[in-house]
């Protein structure tokens, strides 16, 4: 399962990649929408609605 996050706040992302690789998830991180928006058309990505 590969999952996108994108956002600016760089802890709170750093602390969600790290516990989502711990389960195992592929995680790919983005810090703005318009690396984001790139990433997200370019890639597949799981989209999850509860971890």
């Amino acid at each position: 399962m590969k999952i996108l996050i994108v956002d600016d706040e760089r802890q709170l992302v750093s602390a969600v990649s790290t516990f989502l690789k711990q389960k195992k998830y592929s995680v790919d991180v983005a810090y703005n929408g318009e690396e984001g928006l790139d990433m997200a058309l370019t890639s597949l990505y799981t989209v999850l609605d509860k971890i």
